[in-house]
């Protein structure tokens, strides 16, 4: 089976709004965290979230104007991957695959107002595709002017890399050549921060230093973030016979589902377990990147099946401390960071820690400089979902 690898990648995240400036970010470990105060908030209490940068979605063209944020992000950073890449899609088939958690979710906080005063003459005929999920997967075909296929994968946190997966899929079966694979959420709005808060998920009430802090006990709480993640994915064969430059290729990724029903996850991560064995068997990783998060059982479910897994011989990071979690999007921002390691020689680590109650944990907690081959990612969700990937840097025949 010919390899599929990856020829380009674009990113948002807060803090940077391109690929230089989060490799920047991750070689200093620096945070685009803030804590906010104010009325919107669940009971006026401090919060501390993760924004983007306004440049991200700020477009000119007249045809955007009225396109969701959620779109215009999207947008941006596949235009960044493309560019990277150096493809000319015109001559591929292509699919389009986004994964995302919950759509954008400023279209339905802000229209549902309306529509519950009885204002019909206020309330915006864009508001179908302010809300459908499909907006954004459609965004990016009208903006490339490609008339294949368009899928948004909806599962919850896991749903960029299991777009991934399945564009994978797609390519292997000869449906289509190259692929943009895409993540993004938009969704730090009052609703969905009471919903989190009212699950005591979110460290309301807290400031930044108890906020978000991957393997800590100290951590009261996640910190929500938007975030957008493109990816431009081919055949090997295909990237080579264009002269096009392969960044890394994608060994394998999998999703399953701990089948407990619609609140939260299996604690005990045996479902994740058994995909990273799968996905691992003989391979030897040089470090396990992590969706810990600062969210106790999400980080005790990634430090128990570490130690399973590894026996704690390898190093285990989390990005999360420096982005936040941006939901949907926050799989592929995973990938990104592993990749832009690989290609830099380095771990991205494990930023703003105390390692309280994981202190025997092997946390790559400080930047080094190291040779990076190999690297497993994991990630899970509220509604059960897991998926794990495996990419390596790219060798030819004979290597």
């Amino acid at each position: 089976m010919n390899k599929i690898v990856i020829t380009g990648y674009g990113i948002a995240v807060p803090g940077s709004h391109n690929g230089k400036q989060f490799e920047k970010q991750l070689r200093k470990g620096i945070h685009g965290i803030k804590s906010f105060n104010d009325e919107h908030l669940p009971q006026n209490k401090t919060l501390s979230l993760g924004y983007l940068d306004p440049i991200v979605f700020d477009r000119e063209e007249k045809s955007y104007k009225k396109y969701p944020r959620v779109s215009k992000v999207q947008i941006n950073t596949t235009d960044e991957a493309i560019k990277m890449s150096g493809i000319d899609l015109s001559k591929k088939k292509t699919g389009v695959f986004i994964g995302t958690s919950l759509g954008g979710t400023e279209g339905y906080e802000a229209n549902i107002p309306i529509s519950n005063k009885g204002d019909y003459k206020s309330f915006p005929n864009s508001a179908i595709g302010e809300t459908n999920f499909q907006s954004t997967a459609a965004a990016i075909n009208g903006h490339l002017k490609l008339t294949g296929i368009a899928k948004t994968i909806a599962t919850g946190c896991t749903a960029s890399m299991e777009a991934l997966e399945t564009a994978c899929i797609y390519i292997k079966s000869g449906i289509i050549d190259t692929a943009i694979v895409g993540g993004v959420d938009i969704a730090n709005t009052p609703g969905l921060l009471y919903a989190f808060s009212k699950i005591r998920s979110l460290p309301l009430g807290h400031e930044l230093e108890q906020s978000g802090l991957p393997f800590s006990k100290n951590s009261k709480g996640f910190v929500a973030a938007e975030g957008s993640a493109s990816l431009v994915i081919e055949r090997e064969e295909d990237a080579v016979k264009r002269g096009g430059v392969i960044l890394a290729e994608i060994d394998d990724v999998q999703s399953n589902n701990d089948g407990l029903g619609v609140f939260g996850s299996d604690p005990t991560g045996k479902h994740m377990l058994k995909l990273s064995k799968e996905i691992v068997a003989n391979k030897n990783p040089d470090y396990v990147n992590s969706q810990a998060l600062g969210l106790r059982p999400s980080d005790e479910l990634e430090a128990n099946n570490h130690r399973l897994l590894f026996d704690n011989q390898i190093p285990i990071t989390s990005i999360k401390g420096m982005v936040g979690h941006a939901f949907g999007a926050s799989g592929l921002i995973q990938v990104i960071a592993s990749l832009i390691g690989m290609q830099g020689n380095f771990i991205p680590y494990t930023a703003r820690t105390d390692y309280v109650g994981h202190e025997t944990l092997n946390i790559m907690d400080r930047f080094q400089e190291r040779k990076v081959s190999e690297v497993l990612i994991t990630c899970h969700g509220y509604g059960g979902n897991n998926s794990v990937a495996y990419i390596k840097k790219h060798s030819v025949k004979g290597d």
